[in-house]
């Protein structure tokens, strides 16, 4: 049940509310991964210019977010469905899409492909962030499942949510999580790095469920053995003592800012956790680097 929040500015633009030219940064982006603590994923670093934290389990250059050295972001989301209608048997890896977006020659052409290709994978929503100019961002989503068409989406400059779910039907955590990230952006707009990393940290890190969600039942009730089992799921930091196998277990902060600076700060889950709400092992990586 991963989360990813976006803004991104245009310097071009005056609207304060969504696309300041007094903001420091071009892009910030948060993102907490949701997945069972026993997969193999490997800590940030970079392989072949891209930079991620890396799920081992499928090897290569799978991922679920990465940054391009030239300053490009790819992100998958999974878009929850049950069993029965899960449509591909032998589906392409979802996370390979982020890498095979910072790898193809424009964030256009790959979702042409993608959009033509989208029922080989099971359900995903791929966010691409392209720097077009050196002042600017362009933004786009694409999903393969709950939409009648595989249209890509454009977004003018904002403050964005994306959970599980296609944007137009949120899961109630991320649409809250939205305003809430957008109250963050509009007073850390101009913050240093080192002071709106925690802001957006214990942001992610919020354990409270937003609950009852009509479209979080919908898409998870199939996989869950009682009604409202999927109360867990409804809080943007997941953990839940019944099932100790799954939950939050990294944290990703990406910033880009005005003279093309970009950091990538990685708070990921060193062991599994012991659910006792004290003794969980964090441990914290940041990698930096100027576009070229």
């Amino acid at each position: 049940m991963c989360v990813t929040f976006v803004a991104f500015f245009d310097s071009e633009t005056e609207d304060h509310e969504s696309a300041s030219p007094h903001s420091r940064y071009k892009v910030i982006l948060v993102n907490t991964r949701d997945e069972d603590f026993s997969r193999p994923t490997s800590p940030l670093s970079w392989k072949d210019d891209l930079m991620a934290g890396w799920d081992d389990q499928v090897g290569g250059l799978s991922t679920w977010l990465a940054v391009s050295a030239s300053g490009n972001i790819g992100n998958v989301l999974a878009i929850e469905e049950p069993p029965s209608i899960m449509q591909t048997k032998r589906p392409r890896s979802r996370g390979y899409i982020p890498t095979d977006y910072l790898q193809s020659k424009s964030l256009s052409t790959y979702c042409a492909s993608l959009s033509n290709s989208s029922d080989l994978y099971r359900g995903f929503q791929f966010v691409g962030l392209e720097r077009c100019s050196r002042k600017n961002y362009r933004m786009v989503s694409l999903v393969n499942r709950l939409e009648n068409s595989r249209a890509i989406k454009y977004y003018p400059p904002g403050c964005y949510g994306f959970g599980n779910s296609p944007y137009d039907i949120p899961f109630l955590k991320v649409q809250r999580g939205e305003e809430k990230f957008r109250s963050i952006i509009q007073k850390h707009m101009n913050s240093d790095m080192g002071e709106i990393i925690p802001e957006l940290l214990n942001f992610v890190q919020d354990p409270t469920p937003y609950f009852p969600d009509s479209q979080l039942k919908s898409q998870t009730l199939a996989l869950c053995k009682a009604e409202d089992d999927y109360k867990y799921l409804s809080s943007l930091f997941v953990r839940n003592k019944i099932d100790k196998e799954y939950g939050s277990r990294s944290h990703s902060v990406i910033l880009i800012d005005r003279n093309d600076h970009v950091m990538f700060h990685e708070k990921r889950l060193a062991d599994e956790p012991h659910f006792d709400g004290q003794n969980e092992n964090w441990e914290s990586s940041t990698i930096s680097f100027s576009i070229a």
